[in-house]
């Protein structure tokens, strides 16, 4: 029996209806710094890119110089941070990955469609997918794509607003990573997820939970997204805190930083209503501190 998924695109560039006719000339860009092993992370994933990438046309490399590139500029290229930073008269060298990623776009000769890559990713034999949907597929998914604004996707959808009935209980599991804190109505696009997700199915929700300033419209208490599941007849099965590049956090170790929580929970109830969560410290208390007075003068 082929399981239905439900994935959401990702905003900024995205790759998931491109073939390999399509990707031939892409470039790919990496985001560096120098490590604390000589940078032989990227020399690797560089490797790889080499044997296992052939649609990639050519390589940029933003920020740090690694210490091992030669001058030729034909299939590798270095571009330092002062390059873009002078436009908008920046501190070098640039530290924040969301400024890198937006002043990437001044780079030229980058290729309209690329494929930005951190350097601790290596491509491994056998597992050489354009993106999600292609893997899941190969593996006897039918996975249906919502966005609201690509031409692509398979369900054009606002999720500020109430998916039609039609959708509901449809979906075996539903992944949303890096959309719903680019939703201004967080609790309709819970309700939209709750209702389409076939009661035993799952949702998986990956989003920030700390920094990441001006990325979407939120960024998310972690028992924001925990408790409205729980709340609304799911159970999670799997919590993580990670930084963009994978680094496992402890939740006690958010603050201050960028970080991301990834939540898998299932659905163990069919859904009718959403409830609202009360915040489990003042929920739990036996006396709640007033933080409003309302009254005649």
């Amino acid at each position: 029996m082929r399981r239905q998924v439900i994935r959401f695109h990702r905003t900024g560039v995205r790759l998931e209806s491109l073939t390999y006719d399509r990707i031939f000339g892409m470039d790919a860009l990496y985001f560096f710094r120098h490590s604390d092993h000589n940078d032989l992370e990227l020399r690797y994933s560089l490797r790889s890119i080499a044997k296992h990438m052939p649609w990639i046309r050519k390589v940029w490399i933003f920020g740090d110089r690694p210490q091992f590139l030669v001058d030729d500029q034909h299939l590798i290229e270095h571009v330092p941070h002062e390059y873009v930073a002078r436009v908008g008269d920046y501190r070098t060298p640039l530290t924040n990955f969301f400024l890198m990623f937006h002043m990437a776009s001044l780079i030229p000769g980058l290729a309209s469609e690329y494929q930005d890559i951190h350097p601790k990713v290596r491509q491994i034999e056998g597992f050489q997918f354009v993106d999600l949907k292609e893997l899941l597929e190969q593996r006897g998914v039918d996975v249906t794509t919502l966005d609201f604004f690509d031409q692509r996707a398979d369900l054009k959808f606002d999720l500020n607003e109430p998916v039609g009935e039609e959708y509901n209980e449809t979906f075996d599991m539903l992944l949303d990573i890096g959309s719903i804190e680019h939703v201004y109505d967080t609790r309709q696009a819970f309700t939209n997820y709750l209702g389409m997700v076939k009661t035993g199915g799952y949702i998986c929700i990956h989003t920030p939970v700390s920094g990441y300033f001006r990325h979407g419209l939120h960024t998310f208490h972690p028992e924001t997204i925990r408790e409205s599941l729980r709340q609304n007849g799911c159970t999670v099965c799997y919590e993580k805190f990670t930084t963009s590049s994978g680094q496992i956090l402890l939740e006690a170790d958010l603050k201050n930083r960028n970080a991301l929580i990834w939540i898998v929970a299932q659905k163990t109830s069919r859904f009718e209503k959403f409830v609202n969560p009360q915040q489990g410290r003042y929920a739990n208390a036996e006396s709640k501190p007033s933080h409003s007075v309302i009254g005649n003068a």
